[in-house]
């Protein structure tokens, strides 16, 4: 997953800017950072005796008394350093860990308005990436590498200011030289920024591959070919080694090169002791500034390799940012995958749709994916209180009909009123109140039978005799007693519903709409999976449940739906025809062809 358009390697500065983007998290904890920042110039500010031991012991050699009392100085204020460290530590990582679970719970919430189009595209690896691997690298370049680089800006100034007091023109030829390398290390950083965006890429394919394997296991090992997956995974993962190879290449260049300079520099001050060598005090200062030399060029390598993990994680800064508050240019906020982006969420208006719902009416309404429009000019109504049926052939469009009923896509144009309320005006909240829904494939979750069916819970009140109420009804009796032993509605469901049959897991999905309650009833082919039995027996409770409801049946098998009041009939994302069963099937047109067709077929 590469940044957007036109964005490529940036200088420190920029991605320093970019960082900074984070701190609006850990605001409420702010005051860690005040004492961060407190503790770790106190604490250097107390080891300046230290520094200044030689200096002292040479100058002062026949002051026992004074002598006395300076070490015992620097002794306390190397104990009094040692505490403010730990205070330091302590705060970097607690300030570390508050952003990265605030972070976690952000990403996690954008699930909730996420564009389906996009995760249907990219898979589960983007928001495993965003949520684990990228969440820590932010997490440790706040943790540590930012803190310490604010910390040794703090200790270098203090040594600098030092080193400049004692021998000004020799420091400023040091810092001129240490400088002149600047350049080299920031182009082996925009090296490791392009390798680290690879390994980002490579990382996501990893997950996506593993959720596949995990989630199609069954089918992956029926087929006999495991093999095949197991060199797929195997060429990502070669791909992945190589990638962190080149990318520790560069970062142990830009991390070596001052390192070597460094040394070389340290060599230099010694040469002051061509004219310093004539007192026993010009000794002490010479000790005295190359220990500081030593400790200075020790800072500016640890800044250096700060910079190097600063850029390794530039991109992983980028892509949680892309997805937490988009950028200009930076492309979607759910991953560049097909379909438009939903707005922000709107739960803070005033609008309510009064019930009951009286009609949904497209006007105009198309949608634009991946380049092509699936749908285009969709004008038709669904009245309220009634059952109209969608129908068409595979393709045809009617699944994305509801993905933008429920704001899982946004049309790309016209709009999508509910009692001439515009959708975009009504809260996520209140429309998943409002709409419920029966999908084809419904998703069990590895939790309870309980938790399962209470996941549509909108009201907690009285709520033991709604879910024993929703059991009876969906006909889950029988599945609960023969779980008894496992605790009858605490018994596991297994990883993707497992351990429930398809009529089970159908009749699951069933519970919770009639626990959710809503003014809304959308089936999606939510009879095509199961038996003839158990699709009856969801079917005539659906319809009995919510006979005074608006029920929606998305559906390619006619034979369902020949009582509907209403049917709408795509092809092709338009809409081709609408009337009754009664009228569609005795004039040409596609719904007779269909009908025909099946009626032949059966």
């Amino acid at each position: 997953m590469g940044p957007g358009p036109g964005i490529g390697p940036t200088n420190f500065w920029t991605q320093l800017q970019e960082a900074g983007y984070f701190l609006r998290f850990v605001r409420p904890v702010r005051w860690l950072l005040v004492l961060i920042v407190l503790s770790s110039l106190a604490s250097y500010v107390l080891l300046l005796p230290v520094m200044f031991a030689p200096q002292q012991l040479t100058r002062h050699f026949d002051d026992k008394p004074h002598l006395w009392k300076f070490l015992v100085l620097m002794t306390v204020a190397t104990i009094a350093s040692g505490l403010l460290s730990l205070v330091e530590g302590y705060c970097s990582n607690r300030m570390g860990e508050y952003l990265a679970r605030v972070m976690r719970l952000e990403i996690f919430s954008k699930l909730e308005r996420a564009n389906m189009g996009a995760i249907v595209a990219r898979g589960a690896g983007q928001f495993v990436q965003r949520i684990v691997r990228d969440v820590e690298q932010i997490r440790d370049l706040y943790r540590m590498t930012l803190t310490q680089l604010l910390t040794q800006v703090i200790r270098v100034s203090v040594l600098v200011v030092a080193m400049l007091w004692m021998e000004p023109v020799l420091t400023l030829i040091l810092v001129g030289v240490f400088l002149v390398v600047g350049p080299f290390i920031r182009r082996l950083n925009r090296r490791v920024e392009e390798q680290a965006r690879r390994i980002q890429q490579l990382n996501e394919e990893n997950i996506d591959q593993m959720v596949e394997a995990v989630g199609g296991f069954r089918d992956i090992q029926v087929s006999g070919r495991f093999d095949r997956f197991y060199q797929r995974f195997e060429r990502v993962a070669r791909d992945t080694e190589e990638t962190c190879v080149r990318a520790g290449r560069y970062a142990h260049q830009a991390g070596t090169i001052p390192t070597v300079v460094s040394g070389i520099l340290t060599v230099v001050p010694y040469f002051l002791a061509v004219r310093r060598l004539d007192t026993v005090a010009g000794i002490g200062e010479v000790v005295s500034y190359v220990g500081m030399l030593g400790q200075t060029l020790s800072v500016l390598t640890m800044m250096t390799r700060s910079t190097s993990l600063l850029a390794r994680a530039t991109p992983s800064i980028r892509e949680v940012r892309r997805l937490l508050d988009p950028l200009p240019g930076a492309g979607p906020a759910a991953g560049p995958g097909p379909g438009p982006v939903p707005p922000p969420r709107i739960d803070t208006l005033h609008a309510t749709v009064e019930l009951p719902v009286r009609s949904i009416r497209f006007d105009n309404v198309g949608i634009q994916l991946g380049g092509r429009w699936v749908l285009r000019n969709m004008n038709f109504e669904i009245p309220g209180g009634k059952f109209t049926a969608i129908v068409g052939q595979s393709g045809a469009g009617k699944t994305t009909i509801f993905m933008m009923l429920v704001k899982l896509m946004e049309p790309t144009e016209g709009r999508i009123l509910v009692n001439d309320c515009p959708l975009n005006d009504i809260s996520l909240a209140q429309l998943r109140r409002l709409v419920g829904y029966i999908p084809q494939n419904p998703f069990i979750f590895n939790q309870s039978l309980r938790d399962n069916l209470l996941m549509a819970a909108v009201d907690e009140h009285n709520i033991d005799s709604v879910l024993a109420q929703a059991v009876v009804t969906a006909r889950l009796g029988e599945v609960v007693r023969s779980r008894e032993a496992e605790g009858g509605l605490e018994a596991m469901a297994g990883h993707m519903g497992a351990r429930l049959s398809g009529g089970e897991r159908q009749r699951i999905a069933l519970g919770r709409l009639l626990i959710q309650d809503p003014q809304v009833v959308v089936c999606d082919e939510y009879t095509a999976n199961i038996d003839v039995k158990s699709a009856r027996i969801i079917d005539r409770t659906v319809h009995e449940c919510f006979s005074d409801r608006t029920r929606i049946v998305i559906t390619h098998s006619l034979y369902t739906i020949s009582n509907a009041d209403h049917i709408v009939v795509v092809d092709q994302g338009t809409v081709l025809e609408t009337g009754t069963h009664r009228d569609l099937s005795t004039k040409p047109g596609l719904y007779r062809e269909l009908w025909e067709m099946q009626a032949v077929g059966s």
